[in-house]
């Protein structure tokens, strides 16, 4: 009877370790254009993204600038963006909040962090 209990519990225990990682699977997903695409708001700008460019609003001046995007690239966990201009290293977009409202600009060589939000 012991080996009969000991069976069924390990039965239950990898069914629940297997539903587990199943609802774990369907979660994890590589972040694409929608998460991207659209307004977003800093603190002193605003970025209109589209596949082909990135258009910004400076709040201080009022000024306009767009820059064409080579491509974008896409994991879990971030956005890059690459410009066609070979000497301008890329931008990494990361940190999304659950509902997508919030991303953050990573940090790179003379770039500072920066918290933007959909707008």
């Amino acid at each position: 009877m012991k080996g009969a209990t000991l069976i069924a519990n390990l039965c239950r225990t990898l069914v629940v370790a297997a539903t587990t990682a199943a609802c774990a699977a369907t979660d994890a997903h590589a972040l694409s254009y929608r998460d991207i695409l659209g307004k977003w708001c800093s603190a002193t700008a605003r970025l209109a993204f589209s596949r082909q460019a990135i258009g910004m609003f400076r709040f201080a001046d009022k000024s306009h600038s767009s820059s064409k995007v080579q491509s974008y690239g896409f994991t879990d966990t971030t956005v890059t963006v690459y410009w066609p201009d070979s000497g301008k290293l890329p931008s990494e977009f990361g940190e999304f909040s659950a509902d997508n409202r919030t991303m953050f600009l990573q940090p790179a060589v003379n770039i500072a962090r920066r918290e933007y939000r959909r707008c």
